[in-house]
């Protein structure tokens, strides 16, 4: 089914796919599960043969009886159900697509030394970000246009977050206007925000989240000029016309209009010229916590925590902006270490396993997000017919978290932490060789 030519959001529907996004959230908690493999493709891309290892259904691909045990089978079961086109803007990466790869292959690069003998039969994965408390270390990441693959879009997977009892980053290029995201959910919420050309645009988008409700600003980085996405250009990629950036509808007149139309004008919107001195206009124009999502440089780390932002988003964008950057998991211990406290450090990109979240806390960061993953729930749900799911997925935390407990860093040989925010006796990461 091409869920983009589909008017399936009866109530049913939108239950269905608020229980998947909440679902692939809490599947990142999944431990060792014992599973068959099928071999990869050869003809298959190599971002798709880094899923080869996907469980099966005796040995074929995965049954839409069988329900989704991990993220590899919600991603195989939500390409069956999206037109091509939004499938690659969704899945695809900027140019070669390396950064995009290696955002996985980089967590399947480090391995866990756990500590033994811990008393771990009560594990409560609770935390609290920027002071929000969240019922376990994973937020959603902004997506945009998540309407392509759900007619609810982010209104469906800001009530899985709540559900879930995690944080909403809502894009500013949602299909929803900010204001409807905030009234679907009584759930916490951040909004990500690009600094535009024209500064009353990101005054006025600022001043809307800050009424709506919005408990921080997310402010993207590492988007100068708009990435090159070959897979976008290869399938000729445009949004349909029932899928459209609402929060733009008080700039620009959006209905009957060609993409080009709203395109051409977010390209005079973004600001090439944008520099440090835009976080100290957005610090003072609004009242709420900063972060800055986009940051890879443990220099550009220091110098926002010495510009007084709450947090910092460790991200290469998904791997769709500048292809040969460092994935974000080997970008983070050093960033950790050059912000010393100052700021709360969050890690995107690549996070498919708990064990992931559990090697991301244990190099310093203090949540992860996920992107795609949520996307795929979003998916799966919006017109499967299956019956009701067994179970939350909210067990497979406990597995990994109980051999390796997770608000660590890294330890010294005597077993003594180092870095922020350590206790004793936790796993450590160590790189394979």
């Amino acid at each position: 089914d091409a869920i983009v030519n589909r008017g399936c959001a009866d109530r049913k529907d939108v239950q269905r796919a608020t229980y998947n996004v909440q679902r692939c959230v809490l599947v990142h908690f999944t431990g060792c599960v014992a599973r068959r493999f099928r071999p990869a493709r050869l003809d298959a891309p190599p971002f798709e043969r880094l899923y080869a290892a996907a469980p099966t259904d005796a040995g074929g691909p995965v049954s839409r009886s069988v329900e989704p045990v991990n993220l590899a089978d919600y991603e195989a079961l939500a390409r069956e159900r999206v037109e091509p086109g939004a499938w690659g803007y969704l899945t695809g990466g900027a140019e070669d697509e390396v950064t995009l790869r290696d955002n996985l292959a980089a967590y399947q690069r480090l391995r866990l030394l756990p500590r033994v003998l811990v008393d771990v039969s009560s594990v409560d994965p609770a935390t609290t970000v920027l002071g929000q408390r969240v019922a376990f270390p994973v937020l959603l990441a902004p997506t945009a246009f998540q309407s392509l693959v759900h007619p609810e879009g982010e209104r469906a997977s800001a009530r899985a977050a709540a559900a879930a009892g995690t944080i909403a980053v809502v894009s500013t290029m949602s299909g929803y206007r900010l204001e409807d995201v905030a009234a679907a959910s009584p759930g916490p919420k951040w909004f990500q925000l690009y600094c535009y050309r024209e500064r009353d645009v990101t005054r006025r988008l600022v001043e809307r989240a800050e009424a709506a409700g919005y408990g921080a600003i997310c402010l993207t980085v590492d988007l100068p000029r708009v990435g090159n996405r070959e897979r976008d250009l290869r399938n000729r990629f445009s949004l349909p016309p029932t899928v459209r950036p609402r929060n733009f509808e008080d700039f620009v007149d959006l209905e009957g209009q060609p993409n080009e139309v709203f395109f051409e004008y977010i390209q005079r919107l973004v600001d090439p010229s944008l520099t440090w001195d835009a976080v100290d206009w957005l610090r003072s124009i609004t009242r709420l916590p900063v972060l800055l999502k986009g940051i890879l440089s443990p220099a550009d780390a220091t110098r926002a925590a010495d510009r007084g932002v709450a947090g910092i988003v460790v991200s290469n964008h998904g791997g769709r902006q500048l292809d040969g950057v460092p994935a974000t998991i080997d970008a983070l211990p050093e960033i950790v270490q050059a912000v010393g406290g100052r700021a709360e450090v969050l890690v995107d990109g690549g996070v498919r396993r708990g064990t992931d979240v559990l090697k991301a806390l244990a190099l310093g960061a203090k949540a992860v997000l996920i992107g795609r993953p949520y996307v795929y729930g979003l998916a799966v749900g919006a017109c499967s017919r299956s019956s009701r799911p067994r179970s939350s997925g909210r067990w497979r935390w406990p597995g990994a978290r109980r051999h390796g407990t997770c608000r660590a860093n890294w330890y010294d040989d005597e077993g003594a932490s180092s870095g922020p925010g350590c206790t004793s006796e936790r796993a450590s990461v160590e790189r394979a060789p």
